[in-house]
């Protein structure tokens, strides 16, 4: 069992982009008769279990992100209070959705028999994504100060709260998924 192994778990947005969008090459494959390598094997095993792990986080924020955006939703008492409440439980939403499709996308390609190169392929595929939502993530943080600071009414800087918030966490889980993701 690799260090990246856990149960259940999947990638990031424009990573379960990237693994459903995959060439034709990484279409899942019925397995052959024949019996992989065993390069091949542990590429496969490290590709899935690292991705089911980044996965997992996501799929755990966006639980965090919707139980916690349902409570500050439902007991504000101010506009800015629910706007940021609102905010939680779309990007949860948001969050769970893509968790889920990268579950089954990286599901569909464990089940293939490609060769090691693939494998590594398809990390350092996934590994790219990451490092630029983790460049891309700069703008969610600063457009949410913007909102924040500057937004004019209480729904507005709370909206901008909660984007920055959404944003500040993908820094962090882009920043790690680059690195998971790594040779």
């Amino acid at each position: 069992m690799s260090r990246w192994q856990t149960q259940g778990r999947g990638s990031g947005l424009w990573a379960a982009l990237a693994l459903v969008a995959l060439p034709s090459q990484a279409a899942a494959q019925p397995l052959s008769s024949q019996p992989l390598s065993e390069e091949a094997t542990l590429a496969r095993a490290d590709f899935v279990d690292r991705s089911r792990m980044l996965g997992g986080v996501l799929l755990g924020w966006s639980a965090t992100s919707l139980v916690s955006g349902a409570l500050v939703y439902g007991l504000a008492e101010d506009d800015f209070a629910r706007s940021l409440g609102q905010q939680q439980l779309v990007w949860g939403t948001i969050d769970a959705a893509i968790a889920i499709a990268s579950f089954a996308a990286v599901g569909a390609m464990a089940a293939s028999n490609d060769d090691a190169p693939t494998w590594r392929s398809r990390r350092e595929t996934v590994r790219t994504v990451f490092q630029v939502n983790f460049a891309l993530d700069f703008a969610y943080v600063g457009a949410g100060a913007l909102l924040w600071r500057f937004g004019g009414t209480d729904d507005w800087r709370g909206l901008g709260a909660g984007v920055m918030h959404q944003g500040a966490f993908l820094l962090g889980y882009d920043l790690v998924g680059a690195a998971v993701m790594a040779p």
